[in-house]
């Protein structure tokens, strides 16, 4: 996904109060953008006004913070590299980057803004801040469900409005045999099968692999190659999200 999907998407779950799906959206924008000031600044801007709405006092100002040294950093060219810009990680931390995400910063323009221009923008971009800061009150943070993955996931099979809440919208699908990736938007998935109901109907077995901070949920039937899927999910937060969807079926 692009810079420009990753902030549409996360445009997306703050106008519906999803506000830590919306989070995992501008993490992959920062890491994208974060070499060129304005996709910088602009992904700092929409974490600061999810943090408002979280009420997260600490947050908002370590994203003012990040706003002003994001901005210059961007301007010099000096930036720590897969850094994900939330307010729960240090601004000078660097973290490996997946290749889809590299793919996607090596596509991206360069360009340099003067130093004046990058301060004006700055100021402006804080002083609306605070400004929003006084004018909007903080929301209720979105349904986090139950924080042991088993309860969780039988809540998310189950329960459509809360498994829509609980994926990173558009869903990333993966085809292994075709080797080809596609994007499933909201709607298309809610007029899909809930998982509980396919499992049900195809007669399928499931499994589990964890890994700190994420578990893939392995849907198959025992007997054939007809029918293997893997649901990937992780942590944000402390609340579960399925962020993609494998298709291995033969």
């Amino acid at each position: 996904m692009s810079f420009a999907t990753e902030i549409a998407a996360a445009r997306g779950h703050m106008a519906a109060g999803e506000l830590d799906a919306a989070m995992l959206h501008l993490e992959r924008a920062h890491v994208i953008g974060q070499l060129l000031v304005w996709p910088h600044v602009l992904s700092h801007w929409l974490m600061l006004k999810v943090e408002l709405r979280r009420g997260r006092s600490l947050a908002v100002l370590g994203q003012l913070v990040r706003i002003v040294l994001g901005a210059l950093g961007s301007a010099v060219g000096v930036v720590p590299t897969g850094n994900t810009g939330g307010s729960d990680i240090s601004m000078f931390e660097r973290l490996p980057v997946t290749p889809e995400l590299q793919q996607q910063i090596e596509a991206r323009p360069r360009g340099r803004y003067t130093l004046p221009l990058v301060l004006a923008l700055v100021a402006l971009l804080v002083l609306a801040g605070t400004l929003a800061g006084c004018a909007v009150p903080p929301a209720q943070q979105a349904d986090c469900g139950p924080r042991q993955f088993d309860a969780f996931l039988a809540r998310f099979m189950t329960d459509r409005q809360f498994a829509l809440a609980h994926t990173v919208l558009p869903l990333e699908t993966l085809d292994a045999v075709a080797q080809t990736k596609s994007m499933v938007t909201r709607e298309e998935l809610a007029k899909a099968p809930l998982l509980a109901d396919y499992i049900r109907t195809h007669q399928l077995s499931t499994s589990q692999v964890a890994t700190p901070g994420a578990l893939q949920l392995h849907v198959f039937r025992p007997d054939a190659d007809s029918h293997v899927y893997y649901y990937r999910f992780r942590q944000q937060n402390g609340c579960w999200y399925l962020w993609q969807v494998e298709d291995s079926s033969l």
